[in-house]
């Protein structure tokens, strides 16, 4: 199923059985925006892709409320309009007290936010202590009404126990945050959690609307949700703000929600998305639409963010939506009447063929340079004689133009021949030709290397020629060269430690033991320079070209290497380590056995890049792209990769162990075989389709990953969290997963022929059609799940 999208938004489809028992695909499509002040909400570059819950930083094994709640829910009756941040007093100066107030078009929420209190006791009974002043207030569950004992909100306060203060005495406390009309007034009042960010799913407020799962549910039902399910479960928000849909054009109002505004106001973008299904059966490519919603608004009042969610259903053939070509995803203003299907019907056709024409042709597109405006201006009079190549170049250009024109053999109307122009232009070039080269006037003489080594150490050589020179061995320590050519000199063993030869292009030169040490190499040209153990060790080389040299064994440790370009340059055993690669190119690099070693380089790209036995422990690579590389046996213990792409590469005992990598993009075929990713953090990366046949993840964190169709075979999952991972259709024959957290993961279809699942956490985890014949499942918790039916019975 192929996604053609003409909106910045990403798109996810969800498997579900809408129309139970047949098949549904619900279609979510996010958008991220940035808030402006008394402004419309603008469409930010970057697009996040829909994701799973998001914890708080400092609630990693989400015990309390989600800061951000699940893109991945199948369907909400009503819109989620959700809030996170903090309560700013007026002027940032200290209150007991400060109100807020959310605004999203008509519908309106507020909150009285109260420094910390405790109850004492009175003669009247209970009476609330005077409230601690503030100058902000955390918008989150932990400082709203509940406690331990409070299913609605057991991270609470306010509720059951009384807590230890810091001064060692026993209180109890009184929530910071209330709805504004239900204060607390008495000890035994009860009012709820008051907020405006998501709540949990396992809160009772929430987890009530589950529905029931009993034999009947089993027998009729499974693994689809139960008939008396309450679609409501998957609304987050408080339910005083969970209130039809939302439509696009809604104003926002940010009341005591920002630091400098007491009053925030922005506007939606007046966006309405539009999504599209072409069936295989199709006649003419045409489309159906699934009506989109748009039932969920998320700000981030810190960050002034906000994030859209639009979600529909439609019915599939079958679990793999066989039946599904592609989807189209446009968009239009949503205060305006919805267009016809026909439109989008011809926009849908032209990016279509817009698709096949770039597929078909790809033309390479003529390089950009980036030309420096001069620092002294000059006069015409300063350029009167000067004939430079430029004035020759421009009076070929009119010797052409004239020629073409006044030419016997050229009929009027029609273009020359070749063969004539070429003739006539020859002609007319030949009279500006000097009659005598002995002539010409004599220009300065031409260095040669006894000239250099003759010039005085502090004098300046910048934009000198010394191309085609032996300046072997050479001592140019702190000397200026910027803007100096040495094309294809011999460089060998040359010292240019501390030297500026920003601009300056060596092309082709040869640099066998040369240094750079410290040098200056800012927007320097080093294409096809050649050369072992050259040194460039915290070299600042920005924007450097290096592309297609050979460097075996060179040292760029501590060099500054932003935006460089080393595109097929040969690179075996050079050393990285603690270099800055932000943006940096290697496209088809050769870095076998590089060492990598705690780089910056994120952003960069070593797509088809040939890694082998490289090591980059600690680096940081996030964003970076290695797609179709060759990383086998690398090692990137302890590196950051989040979000780095590993499409299709070819990487068997490829070592990531104790590495972050969220959002790690490994699918599309990758070979990993005999991967070590122990104690890899992992959570929400994709490995569909990958080949990890014996790779060992013991104790990683896979929350919310996907396997689906890859090859597990002899993999090692002993005590992995991977609560929420898909592994659908994968093949874990004689894998380990011992004491594995599954926790409402699926394995649906997967073949678990001799794997081992002892002690493992398999609490609603999906094992429709699953192939687990031969699995051990001692000790496995199998709660909630079909195949704790069918041992029973069995």
């Amino acid at each position: 199923m192929e996604v053609v999208n003409r909106t910045p938004f990403t798109v996810a489809p969800i498997p579900g059985r809408f129309g139970f028992p047949g098949h549904s695909r619900t279609f979510v499509v996010k958008a991220t925006l940035a808030l402006v002040h008394r402004g419309v909400a603008t469409v930010l570059e970057e697009q996040p892709f829909p994701t799973g819950d998001v914890a708080y930083d400092d609630d990693p094994d989400g015990l309390s409320a989600p800061r951000y709640e699940t893109d991945f829910a199948p369907y909400k009756p009503l819109a989620d309009v959700l809030l996170v941040g903090h309560c700013h007093t007026p002027g940032g100066e200290p209150a007991q007290r400060c109100p807020v107030r959310l605004e999203v078009g008509q519908r309106r929420i507020e909150l009285a936010v109260t420094g910390d209190r405790y109850w004492q006791h009175g003669l009247a009974g209970g009476i609330v202590s005077d409230p601690r002043p503030f100058t902000q207030m955390p918008l989150r569950y932990e400082r709203a009404f509940g406690g331990p004992e409070d299913s609605r909100n057991p991270v609470g306060v306010g509720f059951g126990a009384e807590r230890v203060l810091d001064q060692g005495d026993r209180r109890l406390l009184l929530p910071n945050i209330e709805f504004a009309d239900r204060l607390i007034r008495a000890p035994a009042d009860n009012p709820g959690p008051a907020g405006l960010g998501p709540l949990a799913r396992a809160w009772s407020g929430r987890s009530h609307r589950q529905g029931t799962y009993d034999a009947r549910w089993e027998a009729e039902r499974w693994p689809w949700y139960p008939d008396d399910f309450d679609w409501r479960y998957w609304n987050a928000a408080p339910v005083a703000f969970s209130d039809g849909y939302l439509d696009g054009t809604e104003s926002i109002s940010l009341f005591h929600l920002h630091p400098s505004y007491p009053e925030y106001t922005s506007r939606l973008p007046d966006l309405r998305v539009r999504l599209f299904v072409e069936r295989r059966d199709a006649k003419d490519a045409a489309l159906d639409e699934v009506e989109m919603r748009l039932d969920t608004l998320w700000i981030d009042a810190d960050a002034e963010k906000a994030v859209l969610v639009w979600r529909g259903v439609t019915s599939v053939a079958d679990v793999e939506a066989g039946d599904l070509l592609r989807v189209y995803v446009d968009a239009e203003h949503a205060s305006a009447a919805p267009r016809p299907i026909g439109y989008f019907q011809r926009r849908y056709l032209e990016q279509l063929q817009a698709i096949e024409a770039e597929w078909a042709f790809e033309p390479e597109q003529p390089e950009v340079l980036e030309v420096e405006e001069p620092t002294d201006s000059v006069s015409p009079a300063d350029t009167a004689d000067d004939e430079t190549p430029l004035d020759e170049a421009a009076q070929l250009d009119r010797i052409r133009a004239e020629t073409l024109a006044l030419s016997p053999d050229v009929k009027p109307g029609e273009p020359p021949d070749a063969e004539t122009a070429e003739r006539l232009l020859a002609e007319r070039a030949a009279e500006f030709e000097p009659e005598d080269a002995s002539e010409a006037p004599e220009g300065p003489s031409a260095w040669t290397r006894e000239r250099v080594l003759g010039s005085a150490e502090d004098a300046s050589l910048a934009g000198e020629d010394f191309s085609g020179l032996d300046l072997s061995g050479i001592d140019f320590t702190g000397r200026e060269l910027d803007g100096c050519l040495f094309h294809g000199s011999d460089l060998a063993g040359a010292i240019f430690d501390g030297a500026r030869l920003t601009g300056a292009s060596l092309r082709g030169a040869s640099l066998g033991g040369a240094s750079f040490a410290g040098a200056w190499l800012l927007d320097a040209d080093l294409t096809s320079v050649d050369g072992t153990d050259v040194v460039f060790a915290s070299a600042r080389m920005r924007r450097t070209c290096l592309a297609e040299a050979n460097l075996t064994d060179a040292v760029f440790r501590a060099a500054i290497l932003d935006d460089a370009d080393f595109s097929s340059a040969r690179l075996l055993g050079a050393d990285f380590s603690s270099a800055t690669l932000i943006s940096t190119q290697f496209q088809q690099a050769e870095l076998n056995g590089a060492c990598l070693d705690g780089v910056k380089a994120t952003d960069a790209v070593f797509a088809d890049a040939v890694l082998t036995r490289a090591t980059a422990r600690g680096g940081d690579f996030f964003e970076a792209d290695f797609s179709a590389a060759s990383m086998a046996n690398a090692v990137f213990d302890e590196a950051n990769l989040k979000d780095v792409r590993l499409e299709g590469v070819n990487a068997p005992g490829l070592s990531l162990v104790g590495a972050s990598a969220t959002g790690l993009r490994a699918a599309e075929g990758s070979v990993l075989t005999g991967m070590r990713a122990g104690r890899l953090a992992a959570a929400g990366s994709y490995w569909e389709t990958a080949s990890l046949a014996g790779a060992d993840f013991t104790e990683a964190d896979l929350r919310q990953a996907d396997f689906s169709h890859a090859d597990l075979s002899h993999v090692c999952l002993d005590r992995v969290d991977a609560a929420g991972a898909r592994f659908i259709a994968a093949n874990l024959a004689n894998a380990s997963l011992r004491q594995i957290n599954l926790f409402l993961g699926s394995l649906e279809r997967a073949s678990l022929g001799g794997s081992d699942l002892a002690g493992a956490n398999c609490y609603g985890v999906e094992f429709l059609d699953a192939q687990h014949a031969e699995a051990r499942l001692a000790g496995a918790n199998l709660n909630m799940t079909k195949l704790e039916q069918d041992i029973r019975h069995g």
